[in-house]
């Protein structure tokens, strides 16, 4: 388990070492929790515990957004982020 956890968050994979988003976060916490109640193993409930935690922090998650704008620059570059944060801001504008 320990090779998914950076410190302050759940990793995506094992490729890329790639912070989680927040909704994989969960559903790891989540799968955690369901293989403690099938195993009784104690390391699964100290991760998603742990996971679980991470979330309360603010410097966690603004850590793990820093983390996941460096994977959409790296993988739609500078060009493609702006576009994908600007079409969610104005989603968001509209809402309002």
């Amino acid at each position: 388990m320990h090779k998914y956890d950076n410190g302050y968050w759940s990793l995506y994979d094992q490729l890329t070492f790639f912070p989680s988003t927040m909704s994989y976060h969960n559903m790891h916490i989540k799968q955690m929790k369901e293989l403690y109640e099938d195993t009784s193993q104690d390391i699964f409930l100290e991760y998603a515990d742990k996971w679980e935690d991470y979330k309360k922090n603010w410097l966690n998650k603004f850590r793990k957004s820093i983390g996941r704008g460096y994977v959409h620059l790296k993988t739609k570059g500078f060009t493609g982020c702006l576009k994908r944060y600007y079409c969610h801001w104005r989603y968001h504008k509209k809402g309002k």
